[in-house]
């Protein structure tokens, strides 16, 4: 999963304008584990289609958005909260 530089540069979570940075394979790998294993939804209480292929996660780790074609989803009833457990599947 790619995502310009320069596009990275300029988001920030809309909701504590924290800097982004883009989820790395095992990060990847570990939140579908964490999703397939736990109930899991966006926090509008939707589910979350799998494979998940890329996220942007805040610097202090709480939330994530799901990049969809090369596209980062940065909207607040879309965002991934990630508790404590999530990085222990």
């Amino acid at each position: 999963m790619s995502i310009a530089e320069e596009l990275l540069n300029i988001l920030c979570c809309p909701e504590t304008r924290q800097d982004l940075k883009v989820m790395n394979d095992k990060q990847i790998t570990t939140l579908n584990r964490w999703i397939r294993s736990a109930d899991v939804h966006y926090r509008d209480g939707s589910g979350i289609d799998l494979p998940v292929t890329g996220a942007l996660i805040t610097e202090d780790g709480s939330r994530c958005y799901l990049i969809i074609d090369d596209i980062p989803v940065m909207l607040t009833d879309k965002i991934i909260d990630l508790d404590e457990g999530w990085q222990s599947m």
